[in-house]
């Protein structure tokens, strides 16, 4: 017994710990919102304008209303923005330039 009670309650404190936290992925709120509209990957080649990317997400990132799609302002330019700063981030890493040569020893 006090064992499956210190086991309900660990379980219990760590619960929270597990949670996701939608703040941290904005752009994933986005896609769910999409999502829930109907709009589906690679919908746009089987149904009339009903692509995740091409018809919902994209639109939404340059400020376009989709429509059965409600996303709050703030989450699309949090996206927009993590987007920006991973790119930035990646345009400026350094870079190898030094020639890559073969060992002679294969």
């Amino acid at each position: 017994m006090k064992t499956t009670m210190m086991l309900v309650l660990a379980a219990l404190i760590s619960t929270p710990s597990f949670a996701k936290d939608n703040s941290k992925a904005p752009c994933k709120q986005i896609v769910q919102a999409c999502e829930a509209g109907g709009y589906t990957k690679g919908g746009h080649k089987n149904q009339n304008g009903k692509g995740l990317w091409k018809d919902c997400v994209r639109p939404l990132k340059e400020g376009k209303t989709v429509a059965n799609v409600n996303v709050d302002p703030t989450v699309v330019q949090a996206c927009v923005a993590k987007k920006a700063a991973r790119k930035n981030k990646t345009a400026s890493a350094p870079v190898n330039t030094q020639p890559v040569t073969q060992s002679s020893a294969q």
